[in-house]
């Protein structure tokens, strides 16, 4: 780690970005007291290099690639101005957050994207809780998500299911299994982002929250408002692993079939049903599923 600047206090521009450094290869910020709390992009290499005793790293989505201009050719990163401005300073309160990021994408049409694969992160002191760094988290997701929550609904799930709490329920599910990657174990055996969504919706449809229970529009659900557009897997790949997987669909997705307890982990037997039962489990266990829950003895109640 090479330093440039030295620390925050030596300068204007340090102190807007904390301090200056060099981590594989590449020029990036590190957090001081004075700007505890950075966004910025990352490569997996800067992410791995940084000093995990003094700060804490939190992966946050992938990032637009670095690209070039068709037109004029220079090489610049393609961030709205006001997220800009939200990389360089304290983050405060979620009024603060919404209000400095941008709701309008830039224009995908005039870029070319380059091959290396950046990551949008949250790099804190290491003094400060992960408690916070979860809130901080989840309060720069709902700004993200002011141009997704404009956009219609999908349409493809029963009232009162909210899309957009439901898609931070399984990002953040996502998150936790797969980190940065897309391949993760499950009850001791590897399963791939596609696979794992395929299970997944083989458990909505089980638990009864789905109208729609066609592959292709649970697909562009993901796409649109878990993935913001990023493609992570084609729609085919995802359709191939739903036919793999077509021998367990029928038990999987009627309760009357097969009883599953999802309320425990699963009993490892090396078969699918483990994994179904632990993503099932692991949704069970999760904030927004805890809030439906109230919300059905709410309307058990109801004396209509």
């Amino acid at each position: 780690m090479d330093l440039i600047n030295g620390p925050a206090g030596g300068n204007v521009a340090a102190r807007m970005m904390g301090t200056k450094v060099r981590i594989a290869g590449r020029t990036m910020y590190l957090p001081t007291p004075d700007d505890p709390i950075l966004i910025q992009d990352m490569t997996l290499k800067q992410i791995a290099a940084i000093p995990k005793d003094r700060f804490f790293v939190s992966v946050v989505e992938v990032s637009m690639p670095s690209a070039m201009s068709r037109t004029g050719g220079k090489k610049e990163r393609y961030l709205p101005q006001k997220l800009r401005q939200l990389q360089r300073h304290h983050i405060g309160a979620r009024d603060e957050i919404i209000g400095l990021v941008s709701k309008t994408p830039p224009d995908m049409s005039q870029i070319e994207t380059e091959g290396t694969k950046t990551f949008k992160t949250l790099t804190m002191l290491a003094g400060m809780s992960a408690e916070a760094m979860n809130r901080l988290e989840s309060l720069f997701f709902a700004a993200m998500r002011n141009q997704i929550d404009a956009e219609p609904d999908c349409g493809i799930f029963y009232e009162p299911i909210d899309e957009n709490q439901l898609s931070e329920c399984i990002r953040v599910i996502i998150k936790d299994f797969f980190g940065v990657g897309d391949t993760c174990k499950i009850v001791n055996k590897e399963y791939k982002l596609p696979a794992f969504c395929v299970l997944m919706h083989f458990y909505f449809i089980r638990i009864g929250i789905l109208e729609n229970k066609a592959r292709q529009p649970f697909y562009l659900y993901l796409l649109k408002k878990v993935f913001g557009n990023e493609e992570r897997f084609t729609a085919k790949t995802f359709n191939n692993y739903a036919n793999e997987y077509k021998y367990a669909e029928e038990a999987f997705t009627n309760v009357t079939q097969l009883s599953i307890d999802f309320s425990r982990h699963p009993t490892p037997s090396g078969k699918l049903l483990d994994a179904f039962q632990e993503i099932g489990h692991v949704f069970q266990k999760s904030p927004y599923f805890d809030e439906l829950r109230e919300l059905r003895k709410c309307m058990d109640n109801w004396k209509i």
